[in-house]
């Protein structure tokens, strides 16, 4: 069982990949209760690679986008009187279309 994460702390950790997935780009969750406090510190656990640190300059400008969702408590679609909209299709749709973008 993992450790318990004190608050103001979330730990990185490494998702599994969907066999799908490009196995070339890794996938990580943050842990922990962003709620109780403020963060004070990302815990990145012994044998967790991070890619190198990049160099940037104002010649070379970049863009980081950070992607949130939160629990959805069971409802992957919304149910309306015209019928249903599938809320996790949406969001996986999105994330598709921003990796096609930033390519």
């Amino acid at each position: 069982m993992p450790a318990s994460i004190p608050p103001g702390v979330l730990r990185l950790e490494p998702l599994p990949s969907h066999p799908l997935a490009d196995p070339a780009v890794a996938v990580y969750t943050l842990r922990g209760d962003a709620a109780t406090e403020f963060i004070k510190k990302i815990d990145i656990p012994a044998g967790i690679a991070l890619p190198p640190r990049r160099h940037f300059s104002s010649a070379q400008p970049f863009r980081l986008k950070i992607l949130h969702f939160n629990d959805l408590h069971g409802h992957i679609c919304h149910f309306t009187e015209h019928g249903e909209v599938p809320l996790f299709a949406k969001m996986v749709s999105r994330m598709k279309a921003l990796r096609r973008q930033a390519r």
